[in-house]
């Protein structure tokens, strides 16, 4: 898979349409989406989690402060049919004028947290000292496909997007079990990197 390799004003008007309405900054934002009957799910470093009264789930966040997420994005758009792919609905964004960046809300399916065995291994690879080489490609691989043993080909195609990504942009990866969700009985990656800046 080859990485978007436009800068972020581009990748968004590529992905996003544009609300219609205006706002100052992020909480302006957020609170449009709770007067909307939004409700706050989680709150991170650097994004909002919502359930809008439809059950759609909503992320909301910086575009020019996580370039990794609309990366992210990009790729999870190309790749919709991926069963590890959260199913995304729409992308809306809108300009904050007193931060002069863009906002962006994603809107995707419901999932659930994982529990059990998934979440102790995944959490065990990623706190160990378990340097980025091609062992801990393969340790990432054995531990997600023991759970999803007909999804070779997509998780190949997964793997392949954050292993590219980080070797191109020396993110820091964030695959720990926050970070992965369930459809079912289906393993998804909503979120797989700190949002630092490039």
């Amino acid at each position: 898979y080859t990485i978007n390799e436009g800068n972020i004003n581009t990748t968004l008007k590529r992905i996003a349409t544009t609300e219609k309405f205006k706002v100052k900054d992020f909480d302006d934002y957020v609170n449009k989406y709770k007067e909307m009957g939004a409700k706050e799910i989680d709150t991170g470093s650097s994004a909002e989690v919502l359930k809008m009264p439809n059950g759609d789930i909503v992320k909301i966040f910086a575009g020019e402060n996580d370039p990794a997420m609309v990366r992210t994005l990009s790729f999870m758009l190309d790749n919709q049919r991926n069963v590890f792919v959260p199913k995304i609905r729409s992308i809306k964004k809108v300009w904050a004028d007193d931060e002069d960046r863009w906002m962006v809300a994603i809107f995707m399916e419901v999932l659930k947290p994982v529990k059990g065995k998934f979440k102790r291994d995944i959490d065990l690879l990623l706190h160990s000292d378990h340097s980025i080489d091609d062992q801990y490609w393969q340790d990432l691989f054995d531990i997600i496909i023991e759970f999803s043993p007909n999804d070779k080909k997509d998780l190949k195609v997964l793997i392949s997007f954050l292993k590219g990504h980080m070797k191109k942009y020396s993110q820091m990866q964030d695959f720990s079990s926050q970070n992965w969700m369930m459809r079912g009985r289906q393993l998804v990656l909503i979120d797989p990197f700190w949002p630092d800046m490039d």
